[in-house]
């Protein structure tokens, strides 16, 4: 369970491990309470289940013991236990036998060798299931965890993950590390927002913070993984609580589409509207473009085809009626090229293809060759240079994206810059997992007709 401050999942997990302590009879339970440092345990974990217990009215059925070498407490009628212990001494840990489950606070303390040394103490049969649970505020996305709590971001190759399921929007989700295993791993991000029982003072407090603190803001209100700005970013310009905001479909608007043709992880598509405003000052520019992101397509294995990225915009209900009035399309030059395929000349002519009657109502805008990082074009500014001038606010250029856009956010706020200032596409295991629908943005903020023209140096 993470996410941001008040969130309440470390009360959710005692409320849950005291249910456990009290129902499940006859199970001897002897279930681990771990923080890296065992001073932190009673004021912290230890006093959060003494309250609960107290509030529940069992605390007359339990003994408390909180001293020196010996932490636990024990439900009196079956002899089940919440034992108490810090990771300061490891070989403490390697000790105890017969381990039921394990709760985990502050889990980020942890080194991984600490966690999998826990995960060792899990074995044996037991009457009820065995389970580790696990809190945290998501610090750093470069953080070991990141694998096993959202392996769909991780850039580290998993060999046997299952497929990913989610369950309740994208806030809860499960998946296998390893296929082969019966051992499910479930996810759950929360925020302030999804605790009921929160007063709304703390709310506001998480938001002037948020307010004059990037970081915080992602982490402790937004509930995401915290991003450290130390210029290796491609992107350093972006912010999530500037940019991110729900995007509404203009029907008074055109649409803009952009696309990459990268097959892996997926092919990208993105839905775009600009708007230009006057007479509405934004940022100290009396008027501005207001460009929306709207929404995206990840298309991934046998959907990732040029064809698929055409049929899906075609196909999207949102946008039938927009697209009857004509769109335009940018994208990769290199989809012009030849591909030698029967009926079928270039990537864009498939992707036309996919669009069926709809192909007649593209405009294109797909240029010659591709934006280059050190200039988009003569006497102008070069990609990353551009791209961090309009999230700077500097050009009278305002941009909202839509929170759904998973990957397109995530490529802003995860892409890395090499020495020459371009994208530094890394592989794993044959495939570039970052920054392929930043790449079809660029095509459709570079553009000249777009606003790429605001690029030239004057």
């Amino acid at each position: 369970m993470f996410g941001g401050g008040g969130s309440g999942k470390s009360v959710y997990a005692m409320q849950k491990l005291v249910k456990r302590l009290v129902e499940e009879d006859g199970s001897d339970h002897r279930i681990l309470v771990i923080r890296k440092v065992a001073r932190t345990l009673k004021d912290s974990v230890y006093e959060s289940a003494k309250s609960i217990i107290e509030s529940t009215g069992f605390s007359r059925f339990c003994k408390f013991k909180f001293s020196q070498g010996e932490n636990y407490i024990e439900f009196k009628p079956n002899g089940n236990r919440l034992i108490f212990l810090g990771l300061d001494d490891p070989e403490k840990i390697k000790s105890i036998t017969g381990v039921t489950s394990i709760f985990i606070e502050e889990v980020t303390e942890l080194s991984e060798k600490d966690f999998l040394q826990l995960d060792l103490r899990l074995r044996g049969q037991t009457k009820y299931y065995k389970q580790i649970i696990a809190c945290f505020n998501p610090v750093s996305k470069d953080h070991w965890l990141l694998k096993f709590v959202e392996p769909q971001l991780s850039t580290e190759p998993i060999q046997s993950l299952g497929n990913v399921r989610y369950l309740e929007g994208r806030k809860v989700w499960e998946f296998k590390l390893d296929k082969n295993r019966n051992l499910t791993t479930r996810t759950i991000n929360t925020t302030a927002f999804d605790n009921h029982f929160l007063d709304d003072d703390y709310r506001a407090m998480l938001a002037t913070l948020g307010a004059v603190d990037e970081v915080h803001h992602t982490v402790y209100t937004l509930g995401r993984w915290g991003r450290i700005i130390d210029g290796t970013q491609y992107c350093t310009n972006f912010r999530e609580s500037v940019h991110i905001a729900p995007v509404k479909i203009d029907q008074e608007l055109p649409i803009h589409y952009m696309v990459d043709f990268n097959v892996a992880p997926y092919m990208s598509g993105i839905v775009a509207q600009l708007d230009y405003i006057e007479g509405d000052e934004w940022n100290g520019h009396e008027s501005y473009y207001h460009l929306k992101v709207a929404k995206e397509y990840a298309l991934k294995k046998d959907k990732a085809t040029a064809n698929h990225l055409g049929e899906t915009l075609a196909t999207d209900l949102d946008l039938i009626d927009l697209l009857d009035g004509g769109f335009f399309l940018y994208g990769d030059a290199s989809g012009m090229n030849r591909l030698g395929i029967k009926d079928t000349k270039n990537l864009f002519a498939d992707l036309k293809r996919g669009l069926g009657d709809k192909k007649f109502l593209a405009s294109d805008r797909i240029p010659t060759s591709n934006p280059k990082y050190k200039r988009i074009a003569p006497n102008s500014l070069g990609r990353r240079a551009f791209l961090n001038l309009l999230f700077g606010g500097k050009l009278a250029v305002r941009i909202t994206i839509d929170p759904n856009c998973h990957e397109l956010i995530n490529d802003l706020k995860y892409c890395t810059a090499n020495a020459n200032g371009a994208k530094d596409k890394k592989k794993v295991k044959g495939i570039e997992p970052r920054g392929h629908m930043l790449d079809a943005f660029e095509y459709f903020v570079c553009h000249p007709k777009s606003i790429g023209h605001l690029a030239t140096i004057k």
